[in-house]
C-alpha cells in the first residue's frame, strides 16, 4: 500500500505544505500558500489557508490514505501566539470536520530528525534537507513543511516495522504452541 505523508508548517504569511508519496518528496503536489493582511482579518486568511489544505489532503486521500503531520507551535515565543493558536485550531478544524486526521510534532523533534540538532535555525534545516536527505528546497515555509513531511514518514515507517514485528511475534507463538501441542501429544 502506498504511503502518503503530508507535512504543514502553517503560517499567515506562508504555510507550507509538502507531500511525500512512500519517502519521496513530490515537489509537483507540494505547495505554498500565501495570505496577505489586505486578504482579510486573521479568521478568513486562516480559512483560506486551511480549506487549501484540505484540497491537498482530499486529493491525496483519494489515492491511498494519507497522514498528516503538523509542525507544533513555537511555545518559547512570545509573539503572536493567539492569532497563531486560531490558525492551527481552523486547520485541525477543517481536516477533523472532513474526518483526515493529524499529528502535531514538536519543533525540535523535527528538527533533530533533519538536522541532528534540535535546535537548528532555518538555513540549518535547508542546508541538512539538501545534503542528508537529497532534496533542494530553496524556500524556507515548504523546506520546514518537507522537515515535518520527513519526520512524520519516519515516524509511519517505524509504526509499520512495529505492526510487521507484532505480527511476526504472534506467528512464532502459535508455531510454538503448536509445536509444544504436538510434543505432548507424541
Amino acid at each position: 500500500m502506498t504511503r502518503n505523508v503530508i507535512g504543514i508548517d502553517a503560517s499567515y504569511t506562508c504555510t507550507g505544505v509538502a507531500v511525500f508519496v512512500d519517502g519521496k518528496y513530490r515537489p509537483e503536489l507540494s505547495k505554498t500558500i500565501s495570505t496577505k493582511p489586505t486578504d482579510g482579518d486573521h479568521v478568513r486568511r486562516a480559512s483560506t489557508i486551511a480549506d487549501s489544505i484540505l484540497v491537498t489532503v482530499n486529493k491525496m486521500a483519494e489515492l491511498s490514505d494519507v497522514s498528516v503531520f503538523i509542525e507544533d507551535y513555537a511555545y518559547a515565543r512570545m509573539t503572536n501566539r493567539e492569532v497563531m493558536g486560531e490558525l492551527g485550531g481552523i486547520i485541525k478544524y477543517v481536516l477533523r470536520q472532513a474526518h483526515h486526521g493529524f499529528e502535531t510534532l514538536p519543533i525540535s523533534t523535527i528538527r533533530k530528525l533533519v538536522t541532528g540538532k534540535g535546535n537548528a535555525k532555518k538555513e540549518e534545516v535547508m542546508l541538512a534537507l539538501y545534503k542528508r536527505h537529497g532534496i533542494d528546497i530553496p524556500q524556507h515555509d515548504l523546506a520546514d513543511a518537507a522537515a515535518v513531511g520527513i519526520t512524520g514518514d519516519f515516524i509511519e515507517r517505524a509504526r509499520a516495522k512495529d505492526a510487521e514485528k507484532a505480527e511476526w511475534l504472534v506467528d512464532v507463538r502459535a508455531a510454538v504452541d503448536s509445536y509444544l501441542k504436538n510434543k505432548r501429544d507424541t
